[in-house]
């Protein structure tokens, strides 16, 4: 497998064997400018100026998270208030 960036806001993923494209992701607000793969998880990370998307390809092109900016904000503050609260 292997994903390419495309201007119209997508991300290709393809097949290396056969050549053919497996999915196509899309939904970003902006022109998408990183793919990623795990291993690990066999997710796809998608990014896009303040956006990321992750996807199952297991699961068709389906975003199955959405985090943006403002959440990662709201998430590392909560993070830092449960350390200070462990903390005292």
């Amino acid at each position: 497998m292997s994903a390419s960036l495309v201007t119209d806001r997508t991300a290709k993923i393809w097949d290396l064997q056969t050549g053919e494209e497996m999915l196509t992701l899309d939904a970003h607000p902006n022109n998408v400018v990183s793919v990623k793969y795990s291993d690990t998880t066999n997710l796809v990370y998608t990014v896009s100026t303040y956006v990321v998307k992750v996807w199952d390809p297991r699961q068709g092109n389906l975003c199955i998270k959405t985090l943006t900016y403002v959440s990662f904000i709201l998430t590392e503050k909560l993070l830092k208030w449960v350390s200070i609260e462990r903390a005292t």
